[in-house]
């Protein structure tokens, strides 16, 4: 049986292996796929690499965000919008990991 997880329990224990344990970034990001791979996990739905060493959001997330923000105000100006589409198809582009996170921040 193959387990699954979410990008937030990737993120806490990558994020927990640099504080517990004083790792780099790389090391700790090395270490949670070691782990997970072990226990069985499917990481295909997963970014793995980290922006959130720095409390930064995924691209994707800012992203879609961003066109929520741009959909919501009144504008006659469509460029903004455009503009941060085609940064979402750039980062759904990458991996399927992406485009599912980009899925989920959609709701």
């Amino acid at each position: 049986m193959v387990r699954v997880i979410t990008q937030e329990t990737y993120d806490d224990v990558v994020k927990e292996n640099m504080d517990e344990f004083d790792m780099s970034p790389e090391e700790a990001i090395k270490e949670a796929i070691a782990q997970f791979e072990a226990q069985g996990v499917d990481l295909s739905n997963i970014i793995k690499n980290l922006k959130l060493n720095t409390g930064e959001e995924h691209q994707v997330s800012l992203t879609v965000k961003k066109l929520k923000e741009l959909s919501n105000a009144a504008q006659n100006n469509d460029e903004p919008i455009l503009e941060q589409l085609n940064i979402l198809v750039r980062e759904c582009n990458k991996y399927i990991a992406h485009r599912v996170r980009a899925g989920k921040e959609v709701y």
